[in-house]
């Protein structure tokens, strides 16, 4: 595939998701997903408040030490917090809801599919198992990226390379497992079978997977960004101004994972009738 025509269909597979949009039964499962990040967020800030303290506190004092149980320490520390937050919450239900999701678009598609919520319900476990490696990988991606960040720090052509080399090798191993949950609620592929088959159109769809992947992560980077600025907040701005920060993401990936879930969907669609 040229790489025009793998723009052509990247570009195509978004206003395809787009045009979806004025469904309100596609938006449950980013709502439900969104929601629940506030409330992780509000309960993270209320970590001190009678009834989320057994919960919240020590959640903040594992991440951030005792130091991010005063202020303004905690808003240093409070991205951080977060993030473990939203990873567990990807592993445990975002991949409920992204299953549940692929099936939803797959019938606005047009595709005769089982019922979404049912079907995402009884492939929870291959459909956790494949976000529980998403979910290690990128990790890996990260805890390595920083290691090299901290070598180069003093660098900033360097420093810039670094990240944006770990932004690309973080885009194209979740590219590679991208498929994985519309196969296991569309196909029934099991949890190994399901990476096997999702690396294998990534593969053959390289260019356009990678840029529907990619455009959510640097779409979102300049939050990302943000929220690691935490000396900007606590010296030159408000340092509650990082809860807005995080509020501006979530709203972000809220939109931008509905584009990328009903895209991917959409392109998995084409790739199947392609083949027979």
């Amino acid at each position: 595939m040229t790489l025009f025509r793998s723009l052509a269909v990247a570009g195509w597979a978004l206003r395809s998701a787009a045009r979806q949009a004025a469904k309100p039964a596609l938006w449950i499962p980013f709502l439900l997903i969104a929601a629940l990040q506030i409330l992780g967020l509000e309960a993270i800030l209320g970590f001190c408040r009678p009834g989320i303290s057994t919960v919240a506190l020590p959640l903040v004092r594992w991440v951030g030490g005792d130091a991010a149980t005063h202020f303004p320490t905690f808003y240093v520390a409070l991205p951080v917090i977060f993030a473990r937050w939203d990873l567990v919450l990807g592993v445990v239900v975002a991949s409920l809801t992204t299953g549940a999701a692929a099936a939803l678009f797959a019938r606005a598609y047009g595709q005769t599919a089982p019922g979404a919520w049912s079907t995402a319900a009884r492939r929870y476990f291959p459909l956790t198992g494949v976000a529980l490696v998403a979910a290690l990988l990128s990790l890996v991606v990260f805890v390595l990226g920083n290691q090299v960040l901290q070598q180069v720090m003093a660098d900033r052509a360097l420093r810039w390379t670094a990240r944006l080399g770990m932004m690309a090798v973080f885009v194209v191993v979740e590219s590679f497992l991208v498929y994985a949950s519309v196969g296991i609620v569309l196909e029934g592929w099991g949890f190994l079978g399901s990476i096997r088959h999702s690396a294998g159109v990534a593969a053959a769809l390289f260019v356009p997977t990678v840029v529907l992947v990619g455009l959510p992560v640097f779409l979102v980077f300049p939050l990302d960004y943000l929220a690691e600025c935490s000396n900007l907040f606590l010296t030159k701005l408000r340092p509650e101004l990082m809860t807005g920060v995080l509020f501006l993401k979530i709203a972000a990936e809220l939109v931008l994972t509905f584009l990328l879930v009903g895209a991917v969907t959409r392109v998995y669609l084409w790739r199947c009738r392609e083949e027979r």
